[in-house]
């Protein structure tokens, strides 16, 4: 039997198991086998001589996750590694992100600064949906001010990075919508105002209108 992580050999009493549910869970929170410390993803290698990048190999890898619904049997160096990695993931995650940049706001900064700042700062924390969420936010927060449509581009790019790692992250389809419809790009206002319907049906009736257009 081989780890579903690093396709090692494993003994009958060498093996742990992970749900499919946990690993979905663990990788919308962040989890990223391919850059946590004590696992060594076969795919890693293979997909270096095949000119594909480690990013694209994890997005193959972060699809299958989500759509697999068998257990994960790994080898226990792995399970180690995960649950020290969903541990670090746990405790960045209670970060305020909302709390850092109004700190960082009231220093006196530009938006400029402060937002690059804001950046720098966040920038080791795992790639979650709540972090590109408070990204977005902060770039349309710079946008009221600088006037630069560069900052709505970057806004919107940040809310839909957080939607592919959680689908169903709310407060994420109100400011993408706001952000659509500020760009006045109606055709995705109205692909946006259809996904939140699906998994939302009390969304808010300035939404549903566009579903009936």
């Amino acid at each position: 039997m081989q780890c579903d992580l690093c396709n090692s050999m494993m003994s009958a009493n060498g093996v742990a198991r992970i749900s499919a549910e946990e690993m979905k869970e663990a990788v919308q929170a962040g989890f990223n086998p391919f850059k946590t410390p004590g696992i060594h993803m076969a795919d890693a290698g293979v997909a270096s001589s095949f000119g594909t990048t480690a990013e694209q190999m994890f997005q193959d890898w972060h699809q299958r996750v989500l759509t697999d619904p068998a257990e994960w049997r790994v080898c226990l160096y792995c399970h180690e590694a995960f649950k020290r990695a969903i541990k670090n993931i746990l405790v960045k995650k209670e970060r305020d992100y909302n709390a850092l940049f109004e700190s960082i706001l009231r220093t006196g900064l530009p938006a400029g600064p402060a937002l690059r700042k804001f950046e720098k700062q966040i920038a080791a924390d795992p790639n979650t949906a709540e972090k590109f969420f408070w990204l977005g936010v902060a770039y349309m927060v710079v946008l009221s001010v600088e006037k630069d449509l560069a900052y709505l581009d970057r806004s919107i790019g940040f809310f839909e990075e957080a939607l592919k790692i959680d689908p169903k992250h709310k407060n994420t389809y109100a400011r993408l919508f706001k952000a659509y419809l500020h760009k006045k790009d109606h055709l995705s206002v109205r692909k946006i105002a259809t996904r939140w319907a699906e998994i939302d049906p009390a969304i808010p009736q300035e939404v549903r209108q566009w579903l009936r257009e």
